[in-house]
């Protein structure tokens, strides 16, 4: 299902007749994700908050680290959901749904410090909260301190499009209505911190485009740098490495200028636009190589 080399993979699979999900955990720091994670799922089930049920946690004979969770056959992640979309209002309904569960944690004590959409498994009415590395907590089940709260709710908005920011009034509402919160006393939540956080999260994504990690694969050689989506079709990339210049000429020019070329390649693995920077000359390429290429920029 999942494979960061040297950290982490996670398969599906079957433990005699019933559905599991196995996570096998490697490299230095084995051990500590390994601990912290199976803490993480004991902490939510602790404070009756859904989480699949841990089956089993052991060290491997190869010194790697192993937990068997239930697996949820029918479940798609909030971010799938969040996709599937297509009305304003089922977005509204599954942001209010996310929040009614954020609100729960956070009165029980927990919060995940890396929420996200595709941190939650939806099961019919369900919702199940995934990913016990990142789960918080303090050691009584009560409401956490503001401060700690309003940083963690900033984080669920900031990642949610632009385009629905008029939704967050609503849900803000919903929230203190759960927890008892003064709503006037979190406005500057939605002025001031959700686009301070939006920042802080792109800055955060340009520099994790960069390495290898859940969303993006970085391969280095003498002579190339790759840095591609795990999701994006192996074939196009392969053809892109081999030999960039025929996949261009396949494609309808969209610019031919001095310093790049584009051009839109429509196929059978989807709707591509390619850019080519160009170098001019010997001097434009001497000058080009001091600095961090124009596609990294």
């Amino acid at each position: 299902m999942r494979h960061l080399p040297a950290k982490r993979r996670m398969y599906a699979g079957h433990w005699g007749e019933r559905p599991v999900g196995v996570k096998i955990f490697e490299g230095r720091s084995a051990k500590r994700h390994w601990e912290r994670e199976k803490q993480g799922i004991e902490l939510l089930r602790q404070r009756n908050i859904l989480t699949p049920e841990l089956l089993f946690a052991g060290a491997l004979p190869d010194t790697n680290y192993i937990l068997i969770t239930a697996f949820i056959p029918d479940a798609i992640t909030a971010q799938e959901q969040w996709q599937q979309s297509e009305t304003e209002q089922e977005r509204l309904v599954l942001l209010r749904d996310l929040t009614s569960v954020i609100a729960h944690m956070h009165q029980q004590g927990v919060w995940q410090k890396d929420l996200h959409l595709g941190n939650f498994l939806l099961s019919k009415r369900d919702i199940f909260t995934i990913d016990g590395d990142a789960i918080c907590a303090r050691s009584a089940a009560e409401l956490l301190p503001s401060r700690i709260r309003q940083t963690n709710l900033t984080l669920f908005l900031a990642q949610i499009p632009p385009l629905y920011e008029h939704l967050f009034k609503n849900l803000l509402e919903l929230y203190c209505a759960e927890t008892g919160d003064n709503l006037h006393e979190w406005g500057s939540l939605l002025t001031n911190k959700v686009p301070a956080r939006r920042k802080k999260r792109r800055l955060i994504y340009v520099t994790k485009a960069f390495r290898t990690c859940s969303e993006f694969t970085r391969h280095r050689t003498n002579s190339q740098l790759t840095i591609h989506r795990t999701d994006a079709p192996a074939s196009l990339i392969q053809q892109l490495l081999e030999a960039p210049n025929t996949l261009l000429a396949q494609g309808e020019t969209l610019k031919a200028g001095n310093s790049a070329t584009v051009v839109r390649l429509q196929n059978s693995e989807g709707d591509w636009v390619i850019k080519r920077y160009n170098i001019k000359g010997f001097w434009h390429g001497l000058k080009r190589c001091l600095r961090p290429t124009r596609a990294a920029v």
